[in-house]
Parts: C-alpha cells; sequence; structure tokens
C-alpha cells in the first residue's frame, strides 16, 4: 500500500502548531474519489490542487501518537468527514 510522509506544514484552516504536528507523520493513502477539498472548520471549498486522500480516523490515530492535543483540536473543532486531504506540495509519496 502506497503512503504519503508530511514533509512540510499543510495548508488548512487548523491552527499552525496542530498543523505543524503533522510533519513526518507516514499515512497511507486512499484510492483517489471525485471531489474538492473542503475547510475542516467552515466546511467551504478551499482547494481543488492536487492532493492525496487519507482516512481520518486512521491519520488522528497517527496524530495522536505524536500529540494527542493536536488531534483533541480536530475532534473538538473540525467537521470531519471520512477522509483528510494533503496538497501533494507539503508531502513525499512512499512506498
Amino acid at each position: 500500500m502506497k503512503s504519503i510522509r508530511i514533509t512540510s506544514i499543510p495548508n488548512g484552516q487548523a491552527p499552525e502548531w496542530v498543523k505543524n504536528e503533522w510533519i513526518g507523520i507516514t499515512i497511507p493513502i486512499l484510492p483517489p474519489v471525485r471531489g474538492v477539498a473542503l475547510g475542516v472548520v467552515t466546511g467551504a471549498i478551499v482547494s481543488s490542487q492536487s492532493s492525496y486522500q487519507v482516512s481520518t480516523v486512521q491519520a488522528l490515530d497517527l496524530l495522536r501518537k505524536k500529540n494527542r492535543y493536536a488531534a483533541e483540536w480536530f475532534e473538538q473543532n473540525a467537521v470531519l468527514a471520512d477522509r483528510f486531504c494533503f496538497a501533494a506540495t507539503c508531502c513525499e509519496l512512499v512506498e
């Protein structure tokens, strides 16, 4: 299964300290589906750029292992769908 490793601070509506905690995490990617990226706070369309989709549950579990407060921020403040999108510019594909 292919994965992505987050290599720089991802775009998004989370606070900078939360986004910074994604750096270094490796997450399996899901098969692509058509759609647009929505903001985790507003639910508004935020991007149509090239991105990788990952399971929200799996991503938050991995984030929780690094920083439980960052994962809790998403659980308490975000509109969570079944997938998170990470822009291709903030990650690298790993096999």
